[in-house]
């Protein structure tokens, strides 16, 4: 309306410029106030009444790897994950959780709000390593811890007047050469022998 009013305005402008000059400066001052109106800017606030908006929320993968096999639940946005299968229990190792792609922890109560690929975390036990070392000693310490994922070669001790015999685990069979191999479990009980 505004635009139509200054083009209306031009036109009328024009015609009396070819008719009559004297209407010129009559026209100019109505001209003048119509485009400071079209180049203003106004706010207006727009009220809507009986607007029924639907939507839905969005619905998200939730992969689960427990190790051996992969299995795919779906969750709605805003939704608790719900139950999650029990972790399968690894011999030397603590299980601590689910986790996320992360490394964030996860359980039944988690509230989706994107993808999720899920796996169990566990955390190696830490065993004690007990010596007997039969009255000998050591220029450099052993550990007296290891887990499952260590390997440790013993150093030997030393006795004077004496010869190392071996270390053993048994209290039977001794070895000069002693070493922890990975993936063994357990409490350890390791006694030095000497031989005169």
């Amino acid at each position: 309306r505004i635009f139509l009013t200054g083009s209306f305005l031009l036109a009328l402008t024009a015609f009396t410029l070819r008719k009559k000059k004297k209407y010129l400066l009559l026209l100019l001052l109505l001209l003048i106030p119509t485009f400071v109106f079209a180049l203003d800017n106004y706010n207006m606030d727009l009220i809507f009444d009986d607007i029924n908006i639907k939507g839905r929320y969005l619905d998200y993968n939730i992969t689960i790897n427990n190790g051996t096999e992969l299995n795919q639940i779906s969750r709605t946005y805003g939704e608790p994950i719900g139950e999650l299968p029990n972790i399968v229990e690894i011999e030397g190792y603590t299980t601590i959780g689910w986790v996320d792609q992360n490394d964030q922890v996860v359980t039944s109560e988690t509230i989706v709000t994107n993808d999720l690929v899920l796996a169990p975390k566990y955390e190696p036990i830490k065993y004690s390593i007990t010596y007997d070392f039969d009255g000998g000693t050591l220029s450099k310490q052993n550990p007296t811890k290891y887990t499952v994922e260590d390997e440790i070669t013993l150093n030997n001790p030393t006795k004077t007047g004496y010869t190392f015999a071996g270390w053993s685990s048994d209290g039977e069979t001794y070895q000069r050469s002693y070493t922890i191999a990975k993936g063994t479990t357990g409490d350890l009980y390791i006694s030095a022998s000497f031989s005169a």
